[in-house]
């Protein structure tokens, strides 16, 4: 109820009433009846209580009174739009009474048709044309109030961007990209930017940095509500990396770097001018690398990007041919390929060489082209080594035989180099330990005919037998198969096997001698000479009494009781012989007989001879 309220207690009771509120006593409220009042714009329940005063009875009756003289609470909200720009929100808080009813006017009198509502609260949005409107609420209790609000159509604004720059290839722009927003309607707060909803005011802006996608948002808004727009672009204006490396070589000298980070690369081209090259050989990805021949030149290596950025760079190429090498030998060369001498190693090289060696070591870089080789060898191996400085090697080799010493020889004689009269055996090796031995000859002279008919081993061995009278120098002559040659004496062949004969003799008087002077004067066939003569002589005269012991008759021709004469002889020239002593019976007849040994051992008994010594 939305005015005072008159409370009357019921009692079959005469006498004082007491109001109470609550456990208070309302002063001056002693009748049957009271007036619950409220101030105005209040709203409420109040419970009463009355008690006979007089008596102090428990109350007969409590009252509860529920006014409510406030007025429903009225809120607005409004939006510049052309749609859904006015919402209500209702609400009655007072205890007992609820919402009854709305209108929404345009004017400030209470409206006679209401919208009905019930409860608490209400809230409502609606689309309403530009002008003024009194929002009227009324609750259960009759409390109204109204409400005024202005509201002005209007659309929210909108917005679109657009780009502009130089645009390459495959939608890139390759130059500074400016972004501008157009926007329509009443805007009253704006931005462009990379974030969303960005209020920062701006409608222009320039993007001056490569990017693979990057997106510019526009916004704007008025009380009416907001818009966004965008735009997507990507920018290359870079291009790209070129690195390059050459070695000076003659294949594969030329190595090509590209890099793109951005829109990627797309091509690439190698030419000898600075004009943009007609084709190019299609690559992709963000890198590529190859490697190339090329001839020595100046070169102009192009790269060009997704975007169409494209750049170039000059690089100087030297091709060098891989320096080779060869060895050659000259010198003396003996038998089956053997250098007999100083070999002289050559090498001779192609190519343009910074450092080369000749050397029995390999990849020797002492800078020798040719050495001389004077050392015996089976195999010695000479190995060639060239490169340039592009680091290109040539190497060769090749084997060097050289013997130019002649074999050793040992040997032994079995005459000892003196007389003798038995075969002579002359044996031995010979040895050669670097090409090998391959024969071995004599002579009997140092320098002359060689012979080689006796029995040997070619190889190692040799043996030779003389058994013919001789009297020879030996020299042996061994070859090795370099054709080697040495040369040594083996001593003296000396064989005599003929016993010396009997050739004359004769008496001589040699007053100049001892007493009996006399001598016998001897010629024997011997070349080699007399090594010793014994003589035995006796009287044919049988009268000589000096020497009766020496009478022939008395003796046999063998018998070694013959007297013996002196053994000393002497060469007088050729081969006479002279023997000397004196003779018992001078004048007379003797028998004489001899035994001679020559140098080689040979012997003979000669005799009787008989010779007259007066």
């Amino acid at each position: 109820m939305n005015k005072d309220i008159t409370l009357t207690a019921t009692s079959s009771y005469t006498g004082t009433y007491q109001w109470y509120s609550g456990s208070t006593a309302i002063n001056g409220a002693t009748k049957k009846s009271y007036v619950a009042t409220k101030g105005t714009n209040t709203e409420g329940k109040v419970t009463y209580k009355v008690k006979m005063k007089s008596e102090k009875r428990t109350p007969e009756a409590t009252y509860v009174a529920a006014i409510d003289k406030k007025a429903p609470a009225i809120s607005i909200t409004s939006k510049i739009a052309t749609k859904d720009n006015l919402t209500i929100s209702l609400s009655e808080t007072s205890s007992g009474s609820r919402l009854k009813g709305y209108a929404i006017t345009s004017s400030a009198t209470t409206p006679i048709t209401w919208t009905a509502i019930s409860g608490t609260s209400y809230l409502n949005t609606f689309s309403k044309a530009t002008g003024t409107y009194y929002i009227h609420v009324k609750d259960a209790a009759g409390n109204t109030t109204y409400k005024t609000v202005s509201i002005t159509s209007m659309d929210p604004p909108t917005c679109s961007i657009s780009l502009s720059g130089t645009m390459g290839t495959n939608s890139w722009y390759k130059t500074n990209v400016g972004v501008s927003m157009a926007t329509s309607g009443t805007v009253s707060s704006k931005g462009l930017a990379t974030t969303a909803n960005s209020t920062n005011g701006v409608s222009s802006v320039t993007h001056s940095t490569d990017t693979s996608g990057v997106t510019y948002y526009g916004y704007v808004s008025n009380v009416a509500g907001s818009y966004s727009c965008s735009k997507t672009f990507k920018r290359d204006a870079s291009a790209p990396a070129i690195s390059v490396t050459t070695k000076i070589s003659e294949v594969s000298n030329l190595t090509i770097t590209l890099q793109d980070n951005m829109s990627g690369l797309s091509g690439y081209a190698i030419t000898t001018s600075t004009e943009k090259p007609s084709s190019w050989t299609s690559i992709s990805g963000k890198s590529y690398s190859k490697t190339v021949t090329k001839i020595t030149g100046t070169y102009y290596v192009y790269a060009k990007d997704v975007a169409g950025n494209t750049t170039y760079k000059s690089v100087y190429v030297q091709a060098l041919k891989s320096p080779t090498c060869s060895i050659s030998l000259s010198g003396s060369v003996g038998d089956n390929d053997w250098y007999d001498g100083d070999v002289t190693v050559k090498m001779t090289t192609s190519g343009t060489a910074t450092t080369k060696g000749l050397a029995t070591t390999k990849n020797s870089t002492n800078g020798k082209t040719s050495v001389v080789h004077s050392s015996d060898g089976k195999s010695i191996t000479y190995y060639g080594y060239v490169r340039d400085k592009a680091g290109n090697v040539g190497k060769c080799s090749i084997n060097v035989k050289k013997d130019s010493t002649g074999p050793s020889i040992s040997s032994s004689n079995s005459g000892n180099s003196n007389w003798t009269n038995q075969n002579v055996i002359i044996k031995g090796s010979f040895v050669d330990n670097i090409s090998g031995t391959n024969g071995i000859v004599y002579r009997y002279s140092k320098t002359g005919t060689n012979y080689s008919d006796w029995d040997y081993t070619p190889t190692t061995t040799f043996s030779g037998t003389w058994s013919a009278e001789r009297n020879n120098d030996v020299y042996l002559v061994a070859t090795d198969k370099a054709g080697n040659t040495t040369t040594a004496y083996a001593g003296k062949v000396m064989i005599d096997k003929t016993p010396p004969w009997y050739v004359s003799h004769k008496y001589q008087y040699m007053p100049d001698w001892a007493s009996y002077n006399n001598a016998i004067l001897f010629d024997f066939g011997e070349n080699i000479g007399v090594s010793s003569i014994q003589l035995q002589y006796c009287y044919v005269d049988t009268w000589c009494g000096s020497n009766p012991n020496k009478q022939c008759s008395n003796l046999s021709i063998y018998n070694q009781g013959w007297a013996d004469w002196s053994t000393q002889y002497y060469l007088m020239s050729g081969t006479t012989y002279r023997a000397s002593a004196g003779f018992g019976c001078p004048r007379y007849s003797v028998q004489i007989r001899y035994y001679i040994r020559d140098y080689a051992g040979n012997e003979s008994y000669l005799g009787p001879y008989t010779t007259y010594l007066g």
